[in-house]
Order: structure tokens, then C-alpha cells, then sequence
């Protein structure tokens, strides 16, 4: 019994974090509505931040001051889905590009970003299908997760040195770029960076660049020269994940020293390329894991058999959530012999997961406010039940954020309200990056308390992570299965 009502609460809690109202940017009654033509930006005074776009424009000019106040943010999506949005001009004064800002509008085929510009934040520019080309100016210091994800027609990108701080999979899916140059003082090529870059033939790596992590090329096929700013010996010494490396193994290594031994680099290719001998004849296998739910008393039996991903391997923390959530069909993967175990999950993925740990209930109603939201869509009737349901109200009265992700701080603290704010049996804060004054400082500890969540290791919780796909199904197998 009390592990169905953990399970409950567990469902009510993943969906709650995604909506936090008192976390995310969106319109409330006190903001400013100003109107340009095709439409109305509304802004908060107290933050100097643009919530929302309200139009049918096709071209938006943002003005450098609202009432006398300076705009300094354009906020968590503003402008998500404005797919009829061919131009938008940022005024000099903006210094933060929200999450999900502009994500989803499709028709945006230029942007020129203000020069007193600091971050980019996660999935600010995502699925933007029709961009050309990103000129990020000199003064950026941080470039969040999948900042420029899916930008289908993105060919040329130009990142200063400024930027040390790249998150992952910011490039992923963006077809149409040939070359990239990174920044030197850039000491991490991240998770999944460049995922599926298929067109992608160089990169320029700087000697500062110490580690490149799983997944940073996988799936760019087209990758033949990698330009490194360093000795070979440096590049020897450089971390790389062997997790989905066959392309960076593969290449032509430039280095400043060695041009003559870059020929023998290719004879390495070899060793990466042996785990995928073994997988490929389970991927039939996919089609039998939906049989799984019908025998729901034995949720793990998809576990050692049949593993169709790749990417998830038996020594996995969420190997065992995977299989299980696959089989009981709360996801199927990102294709056949992927699951992106380190991607980030965004709000339409969760709210669906939850839907269907629930039972894929019919919503009772087809009414829609939301303009992100379309019949369709997989998570169509996911969201619909879930507002119906009072899950959640969305970011907004018009907007449900379905690209938007979520963090681990939002995760412990809808949590945590689901239950009634108790009190953690003990102030012990184990967590250096977890203070007294966060507003998520309760719900951490209770959540640890409770082994609801426990933190990344090295004394940290890291609240502003955001959340995985195998983190996920980790919670939701913890509770339910």
C-alpha cells in the first residue's frame, strides 16, 4: 500500500515540476502590456523581462525600454511557438536569452543577437527550422543545453572565445552544418553535443579542451578532419569517452606537431565499432517489448534479453527503469536502438510518461487553450488530461511549454508541496550547492530523507541540472515497478 501511494505521489510530483509557476518566466496580472504592431509584448517591470508575445506578426521590434525600465531578458518562452515569426529584433540592452525562448519558431530564418548578450539559455532557440546562420557575440560566457537543438537549416555558426561553458547536445540534429570552430579557453566538449550532425566534416578543438564526453560526435558520419590546436602528445592525453566515439576515432587528427602520424590514426576505428556487432540482431526484438503490459506482475521481465539500445548498457543505473518503462510501454526510445538515457526530458515527454504510468486515460474533454499544443502531437492527449486532471495549468494561460525541461531543484520541490511541506526530520544539509535562502532547500532534504532522490555525488545535489530521460524513468521505476 505504501508503495502505490509513493507511486501516486511520485506521478503528481514528476508532472508538478514541470509547471512551477513561481519558477518559470510567464505573464502575471502585474506586467506591462505594450503594443507593437501585429501584436502585444508584455513585460515585467521588476525584472525587465519580456514574458510573452501575444500575435500574429511576422516581425517583431523589441524596444530597449518599457515604461522607462531597461529591458535587460527575453524570457522562459516568450516567443515558443510563434511558427509565423520570421524576424525579431533584440534590443543592445539584453543581457539573458531565457529557456525556450524562441523554441519552436519554425520560420525565424535570422537572428542577430544584442552584444551585451551573457547566456543562452536551454532549448532557447531549439527546433528553429528554417535558421541559417548564429553569430554569437564576443561577451557570452555560457551556452546552455540544447540551446540550438533541431535547427534543421543552421549552416554557420560563429562562437567567440568568450563562451567556457558549452552544456550538451546544443547542436544536436542540426543537419545542415559542414564546420565548427570551438572556443579556446572551452575545456569540455559535452554529452551528445553534436548528436547527428550528419553533414558535419570538420571541428577545430583548442588545446584548452581536456575531455570529450559520450556521444559528443555520435552520429555524424560525414566527419573526416579534426583540426586540434594542441601536440599530438596533448591530444593523447585529452579524455575521451569511448561510448558512441567512432567518428572522432575515425578522423584525421591535425595537430600542430604530428601532420606525418595522422594517417595511422584511422587504424583505431576497430575497437568502438565491436559493441554494435552484438546489437544489431536484437533490434527485431522492438516490436515484442509492447507485449510486456499485458503481464504487469512481472514488469521486469524485459531486463537482460532484450535490450535493443545501444546506449544503455546492463552496469547502467536506469538499465533495469529502461527495460521495465519500454515494456510496460511508457516509451518506446528515440528510435530502435537508441534511448538518449542522457538527454534531457523535455515537458511533453514527462507529462506523457506520466499519462501513460497511469494508464493512457481518455481525456473527458477535448478543450485546448494552448497554442503549443496541437491534435497530433503525441502528447496532445497526455496534456489534455493532465490540465483536466489539475496536474498542471501550463506555464501560462495560452502556452504549455511542451519543449521546455525541467531541473532537479523543481523535481524535490513539487515533490515536496505534493506532501504537504513537511518539515525534513533534520537540517544536516549534505550539499555545498544547496543553501538555506533556495526556495527548494526543504524539499532536498526531505527528498533525501525519504530516498525519493539522492544527489550527483562529491557533495552535490545539482538542483539546476536538468533532468534526463534516465533519470525519469529511474523515478517512475522506483515508485511504481
Amino acid at each position: 500500500m505504501r508503495k502505490r501511494i509513493l507511486a501516486l505521489i511520485l506521478c503528481v510530483a514528476i508532472a508538478c515540476t514541470l509547471f512551477p509557476a513561481s519558477v518559470f518566466a510567464a505573464r502575471f496580472e502585474t506586467d506591462v502590456a505594450f503594443a507593437v504592431e501585429g501584436g502585444t509584448l508584455y513585460f515585467s517591470e521588476a525584472t525587465g523581462t519580456i514574458t510573452e508575445f501575444d500575435g500574429t506578426a511576422t516581425s517583431v521590434v523589441i524596444p530597449n525600454k518599457i515604461e522607462d525600465v531597461v529591458v535587460l531578458k527575453i524570457g522562459q518562452s516568450a516567443f515558443e511557438g510563434q511558427t509565423q515569426l520570421t524576424s525579431v529584433t533584440i534590443p543592445e540592452t539584453v543581457t539573458v536569452i531565457e529557456m525556450n525562448a524562441f523554441a519552436g519558431c519554425t520560420s525565424l530564418a535570422s537572428i542577430e543577437l544584442p552584444e551585451a548578450l551573457l547566456e543562452i539559455k536551454a532549448d532557447a532557440f531549439a527546433q528553429c527550422s528554417a535558421l541559417t546562420e548564429v553569430i554569437i557575440p564576443d561577451g557570452v560566457t555560457a551556452i546552455y543545453a540544447a540551446a540550438f537543438r533541431e535547427c534543421s537549416s543552421l549552416a554557420k555558426v560563429s562562437i567567440p572565445d568568450s563562451v567556457t561553458l558549452m552544456e550538451n547536445t546544443i547542436f544536436s540534429k542540426c543537419h545542415a552544418l559542414t564546420d565548427v570552430e570551438l572556443p579556446n579557453g572551452l575545456t569540455t566538449i559535452s554529452e551528445y553535443m553534436f548528436l547527428a550532425c550528419s553533414n558535419l566534416k570538420s571541428v577545430t578543438i583548442p588545446s584548452s579542451v581536456t575531455s570529450i564526453l559520450e556521444g559528443a560526435f555520435a552520429y555524424c558520419g560525414s566527419l573526416t578532419d579534426i583540426y586540434y590546436g594542441g601536440t599530438r602528445a596533448q591530444w593523447d592525453q585529452i579524455d575521451i569517452d569511448m561510448e558512441y566515439s567512432n567518428a572522432v576515432l575515425s578522423a584525421t587528427i591535425h595537430c600542430t606537431d604530428s601532420a606525418p602520424e595522422v594517417p595511422d590514426t584511422p587504424d583505431t576505428p576497430d575497437t568502438p565499432d565491436t559493441p554494435d556487432t552484438p546489437d544489431t540482431p536484437e533490434v527485431p526484438d522492438t516490436p515484442n517489448t509492447p507485449d510486456t503490459p499485458e503481464t504487469p506482475e512481472t514488469p521486469e521481465t524485459p531486463a537482460a534479453p532484450t535490450n535493443p539500445f545501444t546506449d544503455v548498457k546492463s552496469s547502467d543505473y536506469f538499465c533495469t527503469p529502461v527495460l521495465w518503462a519500454v515494456g510496460k510501454n511508457i516509451t518506446n526510445g528515440m528510435s530502435a536502438t537508441s534511448f538518449a538515457p542522457n538527454a534531457n526530458c523535455t515537458r511533453g515527454q514527462i507529462v506523457t510518461f506520466l499519462w501513460r504510468a497511469c494508464g493512457s486515460p481518455e481525456p473527458t474533454s477535448t478543450k485546448n487553450n494552448f497554442k503549443d499544443v496541437k491534435a497530433g502531437e503525441y502528447y496532445y492527449k497526455a496534456v489534455l488530461w493532465a490540465v483536466e486532471n489539475g496536474i498542471t495549468t501550463g506555464l501560462s494561460a495560452t502556452s504549455f511549454g511542451p519543449n521546455a525541461t525541467c531541473t532537479r531543484g523543481q523535481v524535490a520541490t513539487f515533490l515536496w508541496r505534493s506532501q504537504g511541506e513537511p518539515a525534513p526530520t533534520s537540517t544536516n544539509n549534505p550539499f555545498s550547492d544547496v543553501k538555506t535562502s533556495d526556495y527548494y532547500f526543504k524539499a532536498v532534504l526531505w527528498a533525501v530523507e525519504n530516498n525519493v532522490t539522492q544527489g550527483m555525488g562529491g557533495g552535490k545535489f545539482a538542483p539546476n541540472a536538468s533532468c534526463t530521460r534516465g533519470q525519469i524513468v529511474t523515478f517512475l521505476y522506483r515508485a511504481i515497478a
